[in-house]
């Protein structure tokens, strides 16, 4: 993978959401006392409601929280990589960026 360094001007707004381009529909996650698909409003006590908004999200781009904006700008503990996209994506995805770990391990 060729690395090119993103800076603080050019941080993505949005992250990609692959369920959008998926050639099928995911699965909900199941309730684990009824086996029936959860209701997200359960996962209320756990979670917060954009990152529960986030995950049953179909959208293919997904502004980032502005709370997070200000974190990235400020602080990042690996740098931030620009991933390529290989073939099969529509056209209009493949021009914009996916985000990657600047140090993934290979195991």
């Amino acid at each position: 993978m060729k690395r090119e360094y993103v800076y603080p001007d050019s941080i993505p707004n949005s992250w990609y959401n692959v369920k959008a381009d998926l050639p099928f529909k995911i699965d909900p996650p199941l309730d684990p006392s009824t086996k029936k698909p959860l209701d997200p409003s359960k996962l209320l006590v756990m979670f917060p409601r954009p990152l529960i908004d986030q995950e049953i999200s179909d959208e293919r781009f997904i502004k980032i929280p502005e709370e997070v904006m200000k974190e990235y700008s400020v602080f990042r503990p690996t740098p931030l990589l620009r991933g390529e996209i290989s073939g099969g994506v529509p056209a209009d995805t493949r021009e914009n960026i996916l985000q990657v770990r600047g140090s993934q391990s290979d195991g």
